[in-house]
């Protein structure tokens, strides 16, 4: 893809629980034929740094609900709720979101969901027993409804695919499949950001 720099906008979000909306003009410069990933980045995010690695409890990611905190930290919300799953890896979910739409037709290409997690990494994972009425709690979906579905929980493929940790200082993601759509070479899309994603304190873009 080739962006339109005169499209170029800022989203940078500068604190949790605010989004900005902003929208960019690109060109296909080759034919991508169907299935197409879509990708995200985040650069730089120190997920392979130990304190990233090591910031998250394997039972609650099974669905175990402890007596005690289980995490060095995030273990409870402003309001005192306990944040569950706690630690690091499940509370820094990537929460932008994105809609893709051809420029010429105005048509807004699906996006599916499924097939970004690895199957096994989903099937490992497991919401508690009496969820999501067990008093006291702050969940994904909660937190992150734009991304995380009531019903699924921890088993929404894109939290599954945050907390497998990348090796390197740069994330990349996937976000969803183009199913059914080839894009054409020479063709204009817009790609509409939701970011609610903060970056400014880490200089990541």
């Amino acid at each position: 893809l080739e962006l339109d720099p005169s499209s170029a906008k800022n989203c940078t979000v500068t604190e949790g629980g605010t989004t900005n909306s902003c929208t960019f003009k690109a060109k296909v410069t080759q034919h991508m034929k169907a299935p197409i990933r879509v990708d995200f980045v985040v650069n730089p995010f120190y997920q392979n740094h130990a304190s990233f690695l090591e910031s998250f409890h394997w039972q609650e990611f099974e669905g175990t609900v402890a007596e005690t905190f289980q995490c060095k930290v995030r273990n409870q919300d402003s309001s005192g709720a306990r944040l569950f799953p706690c630690g690091l890896q499940a509370t820094s979910l990537f929460n932008d979101t994105f809609s893709i739409v051809d420029d010429f037709t105005d048509e807004e290409l699906p996006l599916s969901k499924q097939g970004i997690a690895w199957e096994t990494d989903v099937k490992r994972f497991h919401n508690p027993e009496g969820y999501p009425g067990l008093p006291g709690m702050s969940w994904l979906f909660q937190r992150f409804p734009s991304i995380i579905s009531e019903e699924l929980g921890v088993q929404t493929e894109a939290f599954a695919a945050w907390v497998r940790p990348s090796f390197s200082p740069s994330v990349q993601k996937a976000y969803a499949w183009i199913l059914d759509h080839d894009l054409q070479e020479g063709q204009t899309i817009l790609i509409n950001v939701n970011a609610s994603f903060p970056i400014t304190n880490t200089d990541a873009r």
